[in-house]
């Protein structure tokens, strides 16, 4: 039984699934390894939920939680943040779910310039 590797849906250490399947005198516990197949199924499902559905199913981390609530408070949110943080993931993300509530908005997605913009938003934008 092998677990997919995914950087946010961690799954069970070996240390875990040794104390989930084995008692301390080294017999095996039967009740365990169902538990673990639900787990492996669980976790299985989970990640291919999120690859195939990443804005109904993926993973919203702290950031946007925190982000999201602000956005019920405000109309404005400024998002800053290194490279590779997930800003345009957010950004994208959240008009996708927003327009169909709101489809006399107008949204418009910038960076540095027009080549930029294009390299960078379209991907997370459009997919």
């Amino acid at each position: 039984m092998k677990f997919t590797t995914h950087p946010i849906l961690k799954a069970p250490t070996p240390d875990e699934i040794k104390k989930l399947c084995f008692n301390d005198d080294g017999s095996s516990k039967p009740e365990g390894l169902k538990i673990l197949m639900e787990m492996h199924r669980m976790h299985e499902d989970a990640v291919a939920n999120a690859d195939a559905d990443p804005l109904n199913y993926g993973v919203s981390l702290k950031g946007w939680v925190y982000a999201d609530a602000m956005l019920d408070k405000y109309d404005t949110l400024m998002i800053f943040g290194g490279n590779r943080s997930s800003k345009t993931e957010y950004g994208a993300r959240t008009v996708v779910k927003a327009a169909p509530d709101n489809p006399q908005f107008i949204t418009l997605f910038v960076a540095l310039d027009a080549v930029a913009s294009i390299r960078t938003h379209k991907l997370a934008d459009y997919c």
